[in-house]
This record gives structure tokens, C-alpha cells and sequence, in this order.
């Protein structure tokens, strides 16, 4: 599966992750696999729990 990068980006900012959205916004190509993105995710320590956490829903 893949992920618009743009997507990604205002989700990030959105949820206040401003700093890694401006890392996604130099890092990720147009198109994220899954794989990249949870890398991604994990080198700035969000998890997909805490996207969940964060946007009010439950995993």
C-alpha cells in the first residue's frame, strides 16, 4: 500500500508533529510504501498507537 506524501504531511501537522512533518515534507518520495512510513514514524517515535491516541480513536 502505498501513502501520498502530502497526506502524510497534514496529518503530521495536524496532530503537532510539525518538526517531522517538515522532515516528510525533505524525506519521503511522493508515493510512501508502508515500510517507509513506519520507519519513518519510528525514527521520530510515533507509533501508529499514538497517531490513534492522538486523532481520538482507539487502535
Amino acid at each position: 500500500m502505498a501513502y501520498d506524501k502530502q497526506e502524510l504531511i497534514d496529518l503530521l501537522r495536524h496532530l503537532g508533529y510539525d518538526e517531522a512533518a517538515e522532515e516528510a515534507a525533505h524525506l519521503l518520495p511522493d508515493q510512501a510504501s508502508e515500510e517507509q512510513v513506519i520507519e519513518f514514524g519510528t525514527r521520530h517515535g510515533i507509533s501508529r498507537g499514538e497517531l490513534m491516541n492522538r486523532m481520538g480513536g482507539s487502535p
